[in-house]
């Protein structure tokens, strides 16, 4: 795996694309958190357990992803890291072109609890962990993309929740998913190009 320098004031800098890889698999984070906030207030302690399982499914894909790489051919790693981004991007786009309006209205009805955060983390970084792989393929760095990948993941789930009472969720909800669908395609074309 390439690991990015560090920059001159000590934060690990990262480059143009794994900066869509993150956002495009934090996205969800941000959505799901605005509605999770339009009924119930979430702990700190809930959003922090929740963003640190985004960053170990990360890494945890960047792991597997570069494992698999080191036996296949560079141009074998590359064409299957796109194909994983453009199937996903197609996924978003089409969570994004789907959205039910009963879905939106009638999920999380609890308050958020430990047992809920780790339920929902877990699902939220299945999103981390399949893009982690293809970002491994791919040799992004293991250490500055699951740091970047939490702290996003920590950002948009406090900025989420905080504020799901005061936003359209289903603007939110709609376009995060198309937004996160043009990201993944861009990073599947730039694998192949």
């Amino acid at each position: 795996m390439r690991d990015y320098p560090a920059c001159s004031n000590g934060v690990i800098a990262i480059n143009w694309q794994v900066a869509l890889l993150i956002l495009s698999s934090n996205l969800d984070d941000l959505s799901i958190s605005f509605f999770v906030g339009l009924r119930r207030r979430v702990p700190v302690y809930t959003v922090a357990m929740m963003a640190t399982i985004s960053a170990a499914s990360m890494a945890t894909g960047l792991l597997l992803g570069d494992s698999v790489s080191a036996v296949l051919p560079d141009t074998w790693a590359e064409y299957i890291s796109a194909a994983v981004f453009f199937a996903l991007a197609v996924w978003f786009l089409h969570q994004g072109v789907e959205v039910d309006d009963d879905t939106i209205t009638t999920s999380v009805r609890e308050e958020m609890g430990v047992a809920a955060g780790v339920m929902l983390g877990s699902a939220l970084g299945i999103n981390s962990l399949t893009l982690g792989f293809s970002g491994g393929l791919a040799g992004f760095s293991l250490v500055s993309t699951s740091l970047w990948a939490g702290i996003v993941s920590l950002t948009f789930l406090l900025v989420g929740t905080r504020m799901g009472g005061q936003l359209n969720f289903r603007f939110i909800h709609v376009w995060g998913d198309i937004i996160a669908g043009g990201f993944l395609l861009v990073l599947g074309l730039l694998q192949i190009i």
